[in-house]
């Protein structure tokens, strides 16, 4: 039986930090985007002057173009070369490791907001072998329809930040 942590530890509270770590695939996108958009723009800038780029608007209108193409191509390698990282270090902000029993704050979707408990704790989801979700208290029709599996980085465990030991599973 879990033990009840609410009254021998303060139970946290997320922060902003928390809620932007619930979308992991977001902020891959963001960094990818934003590094290629920055290579593009100091080659840009290395080749041409300030001045020449502001007097004609086809200037402005072809960087605008090629920023919003490569901020597409950033985003789909970011996602390819960051996720997994992102991904643990999102799952550690919010909480991981995860137990049977923890009581959880779900940060995304249409029951954000809503705190429940972990029933069941599934690995090796994906076809990866790495892959873990975690099964919600959310009532028979939740279990039925499969709306109470939720990705670990979309949860925050209301568990003091104190009593959390080895996050990253490092021996």
């Amino acid at each position: 039986m879990p033990e009840d942590l609410s009254k021998t530890h303060k139970l946290s509270q997320p922060n902003w930090f928390n809620w932007i770590c619930a979308h992991p695939t977001w902020i891959c996108c963001f960094i990818g985007a934003l590094i290629i958009d920055l290579v593009l723009l100091s080659f840009v800038f290395s080749q041409v002057s300030i001045p020449i780029i502001l007097e004609d608007w086809w200037n402005l209108m072809l960087i605008f173009w090629g920023l919003l193409i490569f901020a597409g191509l950033g985003s789909v390698v970011g996602i390819m070369a960051l996720y997994f990282p992102v991904m643990d270090f999102c799952c550690w902000v919010n909480g991981a490791p995860y137990a049977i029993g923890d009581s959880v704050l779900i940060l995304t979707g249409p029951r954000k907001a809503q705190i429940t408990k972990i029933y069941k704790i599934s690995q090796n989801q994906g076809g990866g072998g790495s892959w873990i979700i975690a099964h919600l208290d959310l009532g028979e029709d939740a279990k039925r329809t499969f709306g109470d599996i939720f990705e670990l980085p979309a949860l925050f465990n209301m568990r003091d930040q104190a009593v959390r030991i080895n996050p990253l599973h490092i021996d």
